[in-house]
Protein backbone atom coordinates (compact mmCIF):
# COMPACT_ATOMS: atom_id res chain seq x y z
CA UNK A 1 0.00 0.00 0.00
CA UNK A 2 1.54 3.50 -0.99
CA UNK A 3 1.74 6.24 1.16
CA UNK A 4 -0.96 8.18 -1.15
CA UNK A 5 -3.15 5.20 -0.57
CA UNK A 6 -3.11 4.98 3.22
CA UNK A 7 -3.86 9.10 3.39
CA UNK A 8 -6.78 8.71 0.99
CA UNK A 9 -8.08 5.74 3.22
CA UNK A 10 -7.33 7.85 6.82
CA UNK A 11 -9.05 10.76 4.94
CA UNK A 12 -12.35 8.92 4.01
CA UNK A 13 -12.72 7.20 7.29
CA UNK A 14 -12.18 10.38 9.30
CA UNK A 15 -14.83 11.59 6.74
CA UNK A 16 -16.95 8.77 7.43
CA UNK A 17 -16.92 9.16 11.23
CA UNK A 18 -17.41 12.71 10.93
CA UNK A 19 -20.94 11.94 9.09
CA UNK A 20 -22.07 9.54 11.58
CA UNK A 21 -21.17 11.39 14.35
CA UNK A 22 -22.93 14.58 12.52
CA UNK A 23 -25.98 12.25 11.98
CA UNK A 24 -26.43 11.00 15.82
CA UNK A 25 -26.10 14.49 17.16
CA UNK A 26 -29.03 15.19 14.75
CA UNK A 27 -31.37 12.38 15.88
CA UNK A 28 -30.74 12.99 19.28
CA UNK A 29 -31.92 16.77 18.94
CA UNK A 30 -34.59 15.49 16.78
CA UNK A 31 -35.51 12.83 19.47
CA UNK A 32 -34.61 14.27 22.34
CA UNK A 33 -35.22 17.90 22.01
CA UNK A 34 -31.42 20.70 23.13
CA UNK A 35 -31.97 20.41 26.65
CA UNK A 36 -31.85 16.35 26.34
CA UNK A 37 -28.89 16.41 23.43
CA UNK A 38 -26.72 18.68 25.94
CA UNK A 39 -27.08 16.29 28.43
CA UNK A 40 -25.92 13.32 26.54
CA UNK A 41 -23.32 15.40 24.90
CA UNK A 42 -22.05 15.92 28.14
CA UNK A 43 -22.42 12.29 29.15
CA UNK A 44 -20.61 11.31 25.98
CA UNK A 45 -17.58 13.83 27.02
CA UNK A 46 -17.44 11.64 30.24
CA UNK A 47 -17.28 7.90 28.46
CA UNK A 48 -14.82 10.06 25.65
CA UNK A 49 -12.45 10.81 28.70
CA UNK A 50 -13.07 7.45 29.89
CA UNK A 51 -12.16 5.60 26.98
CA UNK A 52 -9.03 8.04 26.11
CA UNK A 53 -7.19 6.70 29.48
CA UNK A 54 -6.88 2.79 27.88
CA UNK A 55 -6.85 4.09 24.40
CA UNK A 56 -3.43 5.90 25.23
CA UNK A 57 -2.41 3.15 27.51
CA UNK A 58 -2.55 0.74 24.74
CA UNK A 59 -0.61 2.90 22.14
CA UNK A 60 2.41 3.46 24.86
CA UNK A 61 2.35 -0.81 24.78
CA UNK A 62 2.40 -0.80 21.13
CA UNK A 63 5.65 1.59 20.90
CA UNK A 64 6.93 0.03 23.74
CA UNK A 65 6.62 -3.81 21.89
CA UNK A 66 7.90 -2.37 18.51
CA UNK A 67 10.82 -0.58 20.42
CA UNK A 68 11.65 -3.65 21.69
CA UNK A 69 11.55 -5.72 18.79
CA UNK A 70 13.43 -3.35 17.12
CA UNK A 71 16.34 -4.19 20.00
CA UNK A 72 15.86 -7.86 19.75
CA UNK A 73 16.73 -8.23 15.98
CA UNK A 74 19.36 -5.27 16.18
CA UNK A 75 20.73 -8.30 17.86
CA UNK A 76 20.13 -10.96 15.98
CA UNK A 77 21.43 -8.41 12.65
CA UNK A 78 24.90 -7.88 14.59
CA UNK A 79 25.31 -11.73 15.25
CA UNK A 80 24.78 -12.27 11.43
CA UNK A 81 26.61 -9.88 10.32
CA UNK A 82 29.77 -10.91 12.10
CA UNK A 83 29.61 -13.99 10.50
CA UNK A 84 28.02 -13.74 6.96
CA UNK A 85 29.92 -12.04 3.77
CA UNK A 86 26.84 -10.65 2.18
CA UNK A 87 23.22 -9.84 3.95
CA UNK A 88 21.54 -8.90 0.50
CA UNK A 89 17.65 -9.74 0.34
CA UNK A 90 17.93 -12.77 2.52
CA UNK A 91 14.32 -13.88 2.19
CA UNK A 92 12.00 -12.78 -0.76
CA UNK A 93 11.50 -9.08 -1.27
CA UNK A 94 12.24 -8.07 2.18
CA UNK A 95 15.65 -6.29 3.60
CA UNK A 96 18.11 -7.87 6.23
CA UNK A 97 16.56 -5.99 8.90
CA UNK A 98 12.79 -7.03 7.95
CA UNK A 99 14.61 -10.51 7.84
CA UNK A 100 15.83 -10.16 11.19
CA UNK A 101 12.79 -8.18 12.70
CA UNK A 102 10.07 -11.10 11.38
CA UNK A 103 11.81 -14.39 11.40
CA UNK A 104 11.67 -16.66 14.41
CA UNK A 105 14.48 -17.22 16.50
CA UNK A 106 15.12 -20.47 15.80
CA UNK A 107 15.02 -20.35 12.02
CA UNK A 108 17.91 -17.08 12.81
CA UNK A 109 19.75 -19.35 15.36
CA UNK A 110 19.76 -22.58 12.41
CA UNK A 111 20.50 -19.84 9.45
CA UNK A 112 23.81 -18.82 11.62
CA UNK A 113 24.50 -22.65 12.13
CA UNK A 114 24.40 -23.05 8.27
CA UNK A 115 26.51 -19.87 7.68
CA UNK A 116 29.05 -21.20 9.77
CA UNK A 117 29.51 -24.20 7.82
CA UNK A 118 30.39 -22.52 4.69
CA UNK A 119 33.58 -21.48 3.70
CA UNK A 120 34.40 -17.84 4.55
CA UNK A 121 34.07 -15.74 1.55
CA UNK A 122 30.97 -17.52 0.35
CA UNK A 123 28.56 -16.82 3.34
CA UNK A 124 25.50 -15.51 2.16
CA UNK A 125 22.35 -15.37 4.35
CA UNK A 126 20.32 -15.60 1.48
CA UNK A 127 22.14 -19.10 0.85
CA UNK A 128 21.53 -20.11 4.21
CA UNK A 129 18.23 -19.21 4.74
CA UNK A 130 17.45 -21.22 1.80
CA UNK A 131 19.13 -24.61 3.21
CA UNK A 132 17.46 -23.47 6.63
CA UNK A 133 14.09 -23.83 4.40
CA UNK A 134 15.04 -26.79 2.35
CA UNK A 135 16.24 -29.08 5.68
CA UNK A 136 13.25 -27.57 8.21
CA UNK A 137 10.89 -26.06 5.96
CA UNK A 138 9.24 -22.82 5.18
CA UNK A 139 8.40 -19.81 7.85
CA UNK A 140 4.96 -20.83 9.24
Amino acid sequence: MSLKDHFIGKVLWNVLALLIATSLFALGDYFLGSANLEKLVNISSYVLIALTIPMFGYLLWQRWQTHTQKLHAAKWKQRISAIADSTDEPWEDYTFDDFCELMDDSELERTIEFLEQMPKGQRRVSTAYAEVLKKYGGPL
